[in-house]
């Protein structure tokens, strides 16, 4: 078999505790095992996995990875030895090519293997790649022989069926649909947890360091959905050594976006993940369950990056997320990443709440269940959750739920939720109170569209008189600044005007006043959000180019 032929069939030129980073893979079957093949980008280092065609008596996978690293020549040498000695059961061959492992799913008779075979380059951050999954392929992996052994020989037609079944439903998920990943940078954190930690740790990040990928890849934190499938093969090989195959993905949205600011190139991301824990669809998953994660949580990350900064030698760095030197240009001077970030986090309001959807009813009623959480610990489980993410800082809620209504319908959830965090604060261990700020949305955009409206009909009430000049009617719509006296006394009184504008006027055709046009509500809220969107890549913007001043 596969094993048998690897120690006299090459000899690997160094054993090296290092673990590559492997992006480009190739899966290998026999009769006993299969051989996953990776390499770096360079071809310079190679390794070999191998698992068994069969799973163990306790229905996990058995694999396991060499312990020495080959080079091209080498493992191309292997596998010719591993070739020629199953030549009379079939030989090895090629099943998958792919550059990305995500993990293995086991229905009813076997483990599949979920490889990327496509990608699509969508951005940098921080210097590093990001791409986006174009194409997967499901793999047969190795057979699940306790299932075999529960099942009677009479429904393995049944059995089969079903197997078939679930494959296409699994089918239905489209992985190239709001999947990304890097394989050097964790984007299931925030640009604040991967630059200020540990400095080992932040320099591998940044850097990109090939040598030890094993700080950098997060399976087990909330934005990561391969969570669940990469278990199998990192119990079978170890942790460690799993992360040099497996890449986290992360689900939601990346968009990048180059513009020039004063001459200068700067790179502004917009990075949204979508949490893997209490996800569902709309009305199908609301409020917090029992551990404090709210349904639909989503992480939107702004990253305004203005490229390099020169920091002259002797310069204190010590308040400098980046560590000195990464990128020297002399012995003198430094560069330094001028960088910013800002995050939110959106998600369901933190209580124990339903809504029945129904093809009848656009608006669901809201259903509270105040009883399933007395003492609202969900709730709190969610600040302290939300605390320890993001360093331990105030935690303030943003309410846009309405709190006055004539029919009461999400003033319920505003009133629940009053009465939950008085709870939260009144704890011993609450630390800092929990703020919570009312911003109803709704009515804000009704009294832009008023506004809006009454400004656009006073223009065309205006405009009709036939008195203002292109100056004076700018100056009617801008709220900001007066109104011409000069401009409004014409449009109302023409007779305080000159006899041969009279006779002008007289002389003219009347000009039709136009009809006040209504301005949809949607339109002004809309256009307030693009103005606070723009204000907020103004501000991290400012800050990012902010010259770095030696500290004294």
């Amino acid at each position: 078999g596969g094993g048998t032929a690897s120690s006299s069939s090459s000899s690997p030129a160094s054993s090296t505790s290092s673990s590559p980073l492997l992006c480009d893979f190739g899966l290998y079957e026999t009769r006993e095992r299969m051989l996953l093949v990776g390499r770096t980008r360079d071809k310079a280092r190679w390794r070999v996995a191998r698992i068994a065609r069969e799973e163990t008596s306790n229905g996990a996978l058995d694999a396991r990875e060499d312990d020495v690293e080959y080079t091209e020549g080498q493992c191309a040498k292997l596998l010719r030895a591993i070739e020629d000695a199953n030549a009379t059961t079939g030989g090895c061959r090629l099943v998958a090519r792919g550059c990305a492992v995500l993990g293995t799913i086991r229905f009813l008779n076997a483990h599949y293997l979920v490889v990327v075979t496509k990608r699509v380059a969508l951005g940098r951050v921080c210097g590093h790649a990001v791409h986006k999954i174009a194409e997967t392929k499901l793999v047969r992996l190795a057979n699940a022989t306790e299932t075999a052994r529960a099942y009677p020989l009479s429904t393995q037609g049944a059995q089969d069926a079903e197997e078939r079944r679930r494959r296409r439903m699994l089918a239905w998920v489209d992985l190239s649909d709001g999947f990304f990943f890097s394989y050097t940078y964790p984007l299931t954190s925030t640009v604040q947890t991967n630059l200020c930690g540990d400095g080992g740790a932040r320099r591998r990040r940044r850097e990109g360091d090939a040598n030890d990928e094993a700080g950098v890849k997060d399976f087990d934190g909330m934005f990561s959905w391969n969570a669940f499938i990469s278990q199998p093969l990192r119990k079978a090989l170890g942790d460690a050594a799993a992360r040099k195959w497996l890449t986290p993905i992360v689900h939601g949205h990346f968009e990048q976006r180059r513009l020039s600011l004063l001459g200068r190139p700067v790179s502004v991301t917009l990075i949204a993940r979508r949490s893997r824990h209490f996800a569902g669809t709309r009305y199908n998953r609301r409020g917090v369950d029992k551990r404090g994660d709210v349904a639909n949580e989503v992480e939107t990350e702004q990253i305004v990056d203005a490229g390099d900064d020169v920091l002259r030698e002797g310069a204190s760095e010590a308040n400098c997320p980046y560590e000195a030197g990464s990128r020297s240009r002399s012995r003198s001077l430094r560069s330094l990443p001028s960088l910013s970030s800002a995050t939110q986090l959106r998600g369901s309001i933190p209580l124990f709440w339903t809504q029945e959807a129904s093809a009848l009813t656009t608006r669901p009623e809201i259903v509270t269940r105040p009883n399933l959480d007395p003492l609202h610990d969900a709730t709190a489980a969610h600040a302290r959750k939300v605390r320890k993410r993001y360093g331990g800082g105030p935690v303030v809620m943003l309410s846009l739920v309405r709190s006055r209504e004539r029919r009461p319908r999400e003033s319920v959830l505003s009133r629940e939720l009053d009465a939950a965090l008085e709870r939260v604060n009144s704890l011993d261990d609450a630390g800092e109170r929990v703020a919570c700020v009312r911003w109803d949305f709704k009515h804000h955009m009704r009294v832009a569209a008023r506004r809006t409206t009454t400004r656009t009909t006073s223009a065309s009430a205006s405009g009709g008189g036939g008195g203002g000049d292109a100056d004076g009617e700018e100056k009617e719509n801008d709220d900001e600044n007066d109104e011409s006296e000069s401009d409004l006394d014409a449009a109302s009184n023409p007779t305080r005007r000159s006899s041969p504008e009279k006779e002008k006027e007289k002389a003219a055709p009347p000009v039709p006043v136009p009809a006040p046009v209504a301005v949809p509500a949607v339109v002004p809220g809309l256009t307030r959000l693009t103005h606070v969107a723009e204000g907020a890549i103004a501000l991290t913007g400012v800050f990012a180019l902010a010259p770095l001043a030696p500290l004294a």
